[in-house]
């Protein structure tokens, strides 16, 4: 199974992260997954997920550590002709 590489998740709590994303915006996917909890209750509820879920999970494809590869990848994704390998395409259901 391959992931929406355009939904994504910044699992880093840099105050850097916390200026762009300051509303559980790095929480995309996991508010695509679960729509109603609070936005300040997606942190709490993305590190249980992470605890409880399997290492192969799609959503795990979700993550980058930052918000610069998160940008490199998606600007890939709009170059035509290029494309970067991510995680989420090695991931095979």
């Amino acid at each position: 199974m391959r992931s929406n590489s355009k939904i994504l998740t910044i699992d880093n709590r840099s105050l850097f992260t916390a200026l762009l994303f300051p509303v559980g915006l790095r929480y995309h996917a996991l508010h695509h997954l679960f729509p109603s909890p609070l936005y300040r209750a997606l942190g709490e509820a993305h590190r249980r997920l992470l605890q409880a879920l399997p290492v192969d999970s799609p959503y795990r494809c979700t993550i980058r550590t930052g918000f610069i590869q998160a940008v490199r990848e998606l600007l890939a994704l709009c170059s035509p002709g290029r494309h970067i390998q991510s995680k989420s395409d090695a991931v095979v259901a």
